[in-house]
């Protein structure tokens, strides 16, 4: 059952990624007006997304899965200080409920 679990929080996490990232390379999406506002450069944009895209087609490997869910926990917290940092409270229940997925992902045994 666990092995269940762990492929659909995976696959779920893999799409949500997957999705994120590449909106971030649309011009007429907004992203670049946040990052900037957040003070990133506007190209960071096109890191975040490439590795949100590349991470989360990661989650569906087995071998990559582990290593995929450490990189982007680590953006997640990333996302939790620019948005804590910003006074942006509303924005912090996304990446903290997929933080927590990543971190389930990253602990969870075969």
């Amino acid at each position: 059952m666990k092995r269940w679990a762990l492929w659909i929080v995976a696959s779920l996490l893999a799409l949500e990624f997957i999705l994120a990232g590449a909106s971030k390379f649309g011009a007429a999406s907004g992203w670049t007006q946040m990052f900037v506002h957040w003070g990133y450069p506007a190209w960071f944009r096109l890191v975040v997304g490439a590795l949100e895209v590349a991470g989360g087609a990661a989650l569906l490997v087995p071998v990559t899965r582990r290593p995929a869910a450490g990189l982007l926990l680590i953006m997640m917290v990333g996302a939790v200080m620019t948005h804590l940092l910003h006074e942006e409270a509303r924005r912090l229940i996304v990446p903290v409920v997929v933080g927590a997925g990543l971190l389930w992902v990253i602990l969870a045994r075969k």
